[in-house]
């Protein structure tokens, strides 16, 4: 299933539209959101979600599909109820408007897997929450159930959102900034070049989001067509090769035995795929392995440069300012990787994402879903975790701990995570300016 992003800015009950439609007045203490687990349990909505998988037809090989819907409570009496979706297809479902009901707040959805663990033609079916079920589960901050030939599982977050804590603005009064619209692709690759290595896929991820925005959502004509119409995942394949991730890609970089990317090796890359056309072939060096280039892939020639943090020091927040002022999302690696959710969410006033705020954990040399390897290594030969930046907000206290500091907003590549991440700018190593114009 490929939920759509969807935002929950605030609370669905507000008193003056329950007394506009009702004479009873809201609870000073709303009832607490109910875990995935209690409303498996409740009545109306484990006989909603029965009643979806018998409409899921998922003995009926040519008409199984998906069905869903979301689960609202009443904020007076704690009442659970179901707002169904429009009808799936055999594999995805698009989740139906939020609906606006006085008294009333979304705390949770669930949907249906109908197909077999093996379909009668031998296909395998992903049968709990897939990874794009996970990731919005993340960004909506909710609990989700899937209904699948075995019964239920749970997933997401333990409850809903309070109702008495709504989504509040970003500092705008402090210069945040975010660039909407840049896509968030996730790890793992398709596996669709004989060279990819899947592990460690972080920095070509991070990447194939600027090189989509530029191409596909802002159309800029030293971009159309870098992308060549492919998937994303696909796209990081090949920057995958030019920027020898995993140590299975081009010789043109140090063949040095390494899981994921150096930070010296994302730039030249990163430029060797953008200029890759019929009339600049790359790799420079004879390469038997060396992927055909796809049909419809454009060449130009880009701005792709990395700074390091032992060059620029402070500084570095400086110039990431300056690329997001300047419309240009850029990749960021930072040493190690180990964010904390803090349960803080904001809204962004300009684009209405929701952003969810991180606290750095412990010092980490890896991590397990997806699997990464990071070597601690400052400068150029520094393998951490990269990260595509599309905003900032500076000198920021969110917890109120009294001691304010800068924020980078962040997509990170792992579907366990929600899309857009504020957290602290600390523990970086690299910062990559990428740009389809040509900078100084």
């Amino acid at each position: 299933m490929k939920l759509r992003r969807i935002l929950l800015t605030g609370v669905l009950c507000v008193l003056l539209a329950c007394l506009a439609w009702s004479p009873v007045v809201v609870a000073d203490d709303p009832p607490l959101a109910p875990t995935a687990a209690e409303m498996a349990a409740d009545p109306v909505v484990s006989a909603a979600i029965e009643q979806a998988w018998i409409d899921s037809q998922a003995g009926d090989k040519d008409n199984r599909h998906e069905e869903g819907g979301w689960i609202v409570q009443n904020t007076e009496t704690g009442e659970l109820s179901v707002v169904r979706w429009p009808a799936g297809t055999r594999d995805e479902i698009t989740p139906g408007p939020l609906p606006q009901i006085p008294c009333h707040r979304v705390v949770g959805e669930f949907h249906t897997h109908p197909n077999p663990p093996v379909d009668e033609e031998g296909t395998e079916w992903e049968q709990g929450p897939s990874r794009s079920d996970m990731r919005a589960a993340a960004d909506q901050g909710l609990p989700g159930i899937v209904r699948n030939g075995a019964g239920t599982v749970t997933y997401g977050a333990s409850r809903a959102d309070p109702v008495e804590n709504p989504h509040t603005p970003l500092p705008v009064e402090e210069n945040s900034s975010v660039i909407p619209n840049v896509p968030d692709t996730n790890q793992p690759p398709n596996e669709d070049l004989a060279t990819t290595d899947p592990g460690s896929f972080c920095a070509p991820m991070a990447m194939v989001n600027i090189l989509s925005y530029w191409d596909v959502v802002m159309e800029h004509p030293s971009a159309v067509g870098v992308t060549a119409g492919l998937p994303a995942e696909t796209v990081a394949e090949y920057l995958g090769y030019f920027m020898n991730t995993n140590n299975t890609g081009s010789p043109d970089r140090p063949k040095l035995p390494h899981p994921g990317t150096f930070d010296m090796d994302m730039a030249p890359g990163a430029w060797e795929y953008v200029r890759w056309d019929m009339a600049n072939p790359f790799p420079m060096m004879p390469d038997p392995m060396s992927p055909i280039l796809p049909p419809g892939k454009n060449g130009y020639n880009w701005t792709v440069f990395t700074h390091y943090k032992y060059m620029l020091g402070e500084g570095g927040f400086d110039l990431l300012k300056d690329q997001i002022d300047a419309g240009r999302p850029h990749v960021v690696s930072f040493r190690y990787w180990n964010p904390l959710d803090t349960g803080l969410r904001f809204t962004d006033a300009d684009t209405g994402q929701k952003i969810t705020v991180f606290a750095w954990g412990e010092h980490a040399m890896g991590s397990e879903d997806p699997e990464e390897e990071w070597n601690d290594e400052e400068g150029e030969e520094g393998i951490g975790h990269a990260v595509t930046v599309v905003g900032y907000v500076p000198d920021w206290d969110p917890e109120e701990s009294g001691i304010p500091m800068d924020y980078v907003i962040v997509h990170d590549n792992w579907s366990s995570t929600p899309s857009y991440m504020a957290i602290p700018w600390l523990h970086w190593n690299s910062l990559t300016v990428v740009s389809p114009e040509l900078i100084p």
